[in-house]
């Protein structure tokens, strides 16, 4: 039936097998290689800014889609003491709006931060050495 669509598609499908076998480690790296930057702190720790970011409303709404303050630079070398997070903000956001929210920062990754910027540029700072995070009631009376 293969033949009368596609001639000389009987012996590609015949050798399938062997070319999945070919392919398999290639595909599996590429797997591995996916996990590994999906785990790395840098996409973690954008990913963590976003949902904060879509927590407090800090984005921009024109239509049906939203706009969140656009990443310029994310440092652990610029700063001892600091991951410094640099945004570009979108038309209708303000500086303030992000000084304001500076406790939810804070709560996120479970350290310090600080908000500041000037123009169209915010710059936060996040604490690299965390607080201890206090016992819950349940995990104290056991």
């Amino acid at each position: 039936m293969f033949e009368a669509l596609l001639p000389g598609a009987g012996a590609w499908i015949d050798g399938a097998p062997g070319l999945l076998r070919q392919w398999f480690w290639w595909i599996a790296a590429a797997a591995i290689l996916y996990g590994a930057w999906r785990s790395h702190w840098r996409s973690r720790y954008v990913r963590l800014m976003r949902r904060t970011f879509e927590a407090t409303n800090l984005f921009v709404k024109p239509r049906k889609d939203k706009m969140f303050p656009q990443l310029i630079s994310l440092s652990a070398t610029e700063d001892d003491l600091y991951y410094v997070f640099r945004y570009r903000l979108r038309p209708g956001m303000t500086v303030p709006q992000f000084e304001e929210k500076k406790k939810f920062f804070e709560a996120t990754f479970h350290a310090e931060a600080k908000g500041f910027g000037k123009a169209g540029i915010v710059t936060i700072k996040v604490k690299k050495q965390k607080r201890p995070v206090p016992p819950t009631s349940s995990e104290q009376s056991a």
